[in-house]
């Protein structure tokens, strides 16, 4: 999978899941890539410490999908490091 086809998915439908692996104070906020299972690798800056993580990657996602952090949830893993999204695309 690659960020094209999440692109493109989310147009086609309005709502795109994705399993994503966050890695926190990493030396810089990247997305990393897509591992085999198609879980999204993304480094983030931000410590796991009251949502800065959290928030970071949301804003990150955002800024690379064209669109706004509120259009991104977190449906499980708040405080774990392997999330699942939905990303919205209204």
């Amino acid at each position: 999978m690659t960020l094209d086809e999440v692109k493109r998915d989310l147009a086609a439908h309005g709502e795109v899941r994705l399993k994503v692996k966050v890695t926190p104070k990493s030396g810089r906020s990247e997305l990393a890539g897509f591992l085999a299972d198609g879980t999204l690798k993304v480094k983030l800056l931000a410590a796991p410490e009251k949502g800065k993580a959290n928030d970071e990657l949301r804003a990150l996602l955002a800024k690379h999908l064209g669109l706004r952090p509120r259009q991104i949830e977190i449906l499980t893993g708040e405080t774990s490091p392997l999330k699942h999204l939905r990303v919205s695309a209204a």
